[in-house]
């Protein structure tokens, strides 16, 4: 049902002011998006962990603190801390494998080999 005023006002024409009303059985809802079957959570491990860090950004903090040779990285943990562990070759300080923080960036260790 759909409902208008006019309404007057002194010296003025009129204005047409209207209102749905939001009952009316001919209204309907907007439609509802399939969601396709990828979008859904499950509860399968992935093989990366959730980070704020990625792999790719552990790699460059390490490279641009120590330099070297980019060899390998994986998840790891540092005291109970998720890292990535980050291994370069050819550093000034040689062998190295440096731990990155996956939540801050922030480098928690480095092991020379």
């Amino acid at each position: 049902m759909r409902i208008a005023a006019i309404v007057l006002a002194a010296g003025l024409g009129g204005a047409l002011v209207g209102c749905t009303d939001t009952t009316d059985p001919g209204l309907t809802d907007p439609p509802i998006i399939d969601e396709q079957p990828g979008d859904q959570p499950t509860d399968e491990p992935t093989d990366e962990p959730i980070t704020g860090i990625s792999m790719e950004d552990a790699i460059d903090i390490a490279m641009n603190e120590y330099g070297g040779t980019f060899m390998s990285v994986d998840a790891d943990s540092h005291n109970g801390e998720a890292t990535w562990s980050v291994m370069l070759t050819g550093t000034t300080d040689g062998d190295i494998e440096v731990d990155v923080s996956q939540a801050t960036g922030q480098i928690v260790a480095v092991d020379g080999e």
